[in-house]
């Protein structure tokens, strides 16, 4: 629990199971996460301290972050509103700033090495999108000034929430969201017949989300996203619209192919093999962003299609 502060917080609040097995396993993993959130992390690992938790009379909990030490106290912006602003201003007059392909570049490292850590930390976020990817201006009414910049440079991981243990047989819980978030999740973990959280769950959110970076727009939108279909079908539907040249010709074949793997799960290893999941992950989706970001145009062999 958290005792009282006067100091500026940020929650994330959700509602706790009625049965007394299941809610208790619920505040155990928020009291974990925290403490998790709390010990001190490597600067990669792009993610808010979190003091602790709340529960209300409602029977509602909620994990407590602080804000970022050089920000301001303002509400922070989500990497989705960014997105949307651009999409819903591309046909008026408004200046909308759109990033540097450098930007983007440096925006997709520092999610996926803050997902590569979390999962090294063995835990799984559950929740990955870009509604979960907040920016914290550093100075009053700023916000919209992020892109312009360089604060796209410094995103914010949150959504923990939900998150649990990555033990296979660790118990899951239903994951309750708006229904546009779903397009974030993995088919396998939709439906009545989802099968239990794991990684490749987490980096097919990652990849959704670099892909969203990659295209700077929301992929709920034509032609990458369409809402009457099912997520499997959808999925299909990115792969085949999307990653043929579409994303490469925004950010280039080894972009393309980053996001291609997070989206297939193809990792060239047993993903039953953690440590062995964990090394493809860097080599196949860390280390080449990192060569992005650096300026280096070769390709990493293992990313050839």
């Amino acid at each position: 629990m958290l005792a009282a502060t006067r100091e500026l917080m940020l929650l994330e609040w959700r509602p706790l199971p009625p049965e007394f097995e299941n809610r208790e396993r619920a505040i155990t993993r928020l009291a974990t996460i925290s403490r998790l959130l709390q010990i001190r992390r490597p600067a990669a690992m792009r993610t808010l301290d979190c003091p602790g938790y709340v529960i209300n009379r409602e029977g509602r909990a909620a994990l407590v972050y602080r804000f970022p030490s050089d920000s301001v106290r303002e509400a922070p912006i989500s990497l989705l509103q960014l997105l949307e602003d651009v999409e819903d201003n591309a046909k008026t007059p408004r200046d909308v700033h759109r990033p540097s392909l450098n930007d983007r570049y440096a925006l997709a490292l520092a999610l996926a090495e803050t997902v590569f850590r979390l999962h090294m930390s063995g835990w799984l976020h559950r929740c990955i999108g870009s509604h979960n990817v907040l920016f914290f201006p550093a100075e009053a009414g700023l916000a919209s000034m992020l892109v312009r910049d360089g604060g796209l440079k410094r995103p914010f991981l949150t959504g923990f929430e939900f998150s649990r243990e990555g033990e296979q047989d660790a118990a899951t819980e239903t994951v309750l969201e708006g229904v546009g978030v779903y397009r974030y999740r993995h088919p396998g973990c939709q439906g009545p017949f989802r099968a239990g959280f794991k990684k490749a769950y987490d980096l097919y959110g990652l990849g959704m989300t670099l892909l969203e970076v990659g295209l700077w727009k929301p992929f709920d939108r034509p032609p990458q996203y369409k809402s009457t279909i099912s997520a499997s079908e959808n999925r299909d539907r990115i792969l085949k619209k999307c990653l043929n040249g579409y994303l490469a010709h925004y950010t280039g074949n080894t972009f393309q192919a980053i996001v291609r793997t997070c989206l297939t799960g193809d990792f060239g290893c047993n993903a039953s093999d953690d440590a062995a999941l964990q090394q493809s992950v860097y080599d196949a989706v860390v280390e080449p962003l990192k060569w992005l970001v650096a300026g280096q145009s070769r390709e990493p062999p293992q990313l050839t299609r």
